[in-house]
């Protein structure tokens, strides 16, 4: 029996980049199906339009509040960057601001409703510490860190977020499925 019934997968760092698929990453997304892992695909992504990222994919929740977005070898402003110049006055003025985007939990109870995924049984995989990992946590799911974007081991001590675990692409991670259900804990 599988220790966790379905990843949530970040998409640019982690799935694939402006330049197209990250290194195998088509090959873990297969590697986790064929070991009856379900797949959900989130993404604050806001410079592509919903039917572009459909033609990518089946499954997909968008959301919106990444500061910074992976291109390759760079990293730009993202959503958040622009979103925090309309929150923060807000904020200031203490004006309740809802964001729907990760790292908020509203995704955790639509999984539960929809899929009856509980959250032991969920893993938030993503590049970014400060939206992908803060998600997994905020949501009570284990949380993985793939070193394919934004964010890599040498930042967690200094952002003071913890994943659960890291592992260099989603591919890695893939590859370690059968060795998750060896161990209970993560």
């Amino acid at each position: 029996m599988n220790v966790y019934k379905a990843v949530l997968l970040d998409l640019d760092g982690v799935v694939w980049t402006r330049y197209g698929a990250i290194d195998k990453s088509p090959d873990a997304t297969h590697l986790f199906k064929e070991n009856g892992i379900k797949v959900f695909y989130l993404t604050n992504n806001s410079h592509r339009s919903q039917q572009e990222t459909f033609d990518k994919l089946c499954k997909i929740y968008l959301t919106n509040q990444d500061v910074f977005y992976p291109a390759g070898n760079e990293i730009m402003p993202g959503t958040g960057s622009y979103l925090s110049c309309i929150t923060m006055p807000h904020e200031i003025l203490n004006d309740k601001i809802v964001v729907c985007g990760k790292p908020n939990v509203l995704i955790s109870e639509h999984l539960k409703k929809m899929f009856a995924l509980e959250k032991t049984e969920v893993v938030m995989v993503g590049d970014n510490l400060e939206t992908d990992v803060k998600l997994g946590i905020n949501c009570g799911y284990r949380s993985v860190l793939v070193e394919t974007g934004v964010h890599s081991r040498a930042d967690v001590e200094k952002l003071k977020i913890k994943p659960s675990k890291i592992f260099k692409s989603l591919y890695d991670m893939a590859c370690n499925v059968n060795n998750e259900r060896e161990q209970v804990n993560y």
